[in-house]
This record gives C-alpha cells, sequence and structure tokens, in this order.
C-alpha cells in the first residue's frame, strides 16, 4: 500500500485558500498557500473514521498530470472507482492565475484513496 497508516504522519503544513475533497469517509487536502506566499504541493488525507492523516504518493514534477503547487483552486470528485479529481484554476509560480485546462488528478497520482476499509 501506499499510504502511510500511523500517528508519526504529521498534519500538512498550515496554509489557507487550500482545496479539501470528501473521498467517501475521507478528506484529500491539496495545496495552499503558506505563511510565507509559497504555493504547496502537499496531498494529504485525513481518515475522518481513525482520526489520521496519510500521505498518499506524493505528486511531482514529471507526472503528466501533475497540477503543481497552487492555492485558491477548486478540486472537486469526478469520478470514485478509481478516484479522479477535476482541479481547476488558482495562483501557480509566485502569482499567475491558471484557467487554461482543467487538471484531472488520475488515480496514479493519488494511489490509495480508495474508501475500501
Amino acid at each position: 500500500s501506499t499510504l502511510q497508516r500511523n500517528s508519526s504522519v504529521s498534519a500538512p503544513v498550515p496554509c489557507f485558500l487550500h482545496s479539501c475533497t470528501q473521498i467517501g469517509s475521507k478528506l484529500l487536502v491539496y495545496g495552499g498557500c503558506d505563511y510565507y506566499g509559497d504555493a504547496q504541493t502537499q496531498l494529504f488525507l485525513y481518515d475522518t473514521a481513525t482520526y489520521l492523516w496519510a500521505n498518499p504518493v506524493q505528486p511531482t514534477e514529471s507526472q503528466e498530470h501533475h497540477p503543481g503547487g497552487r492555492y485558491g483552486h477548486t478540486a472537486t470528485l469526478i469520478e470514485m472507482h478509481p478516484p479522479k479529481l477535476l482541479i481547476y484554476g488558482g495562483m501557480i509560480n509566485g502569482g499567475t492565475f491558471e484557467f487554461d485546462e482543467p487538471d484531472i488528478a488520475e488515480s496514479e497520482s493519488v494511489d490509495g484513496i480508495s474508501d475500501n476499509k
């Protein structure tokens, strides 16, 4: 499994303007802007049944569908099995708005999110 399921996984970096998408009993937190104004690429799952944070495979710039660090965006679940998110808009690269084409986070970049217990 690509999830680290233990209490030693810390919570995301404190930020604002992140997205939080419900996927079954889990919440997927993506991106955000930190205290210094830097766009974050962080991707975390919060399990509302166990009250634990988990790290799915972290997105990397080399992935084809990597949406990049951003904040002020939207993220919507468009397919449950396998999970696919539509990520649209937001600030990227230090203050550039992106409204070209929506990014779809495929299941390989959010591996391990299924709501199976």
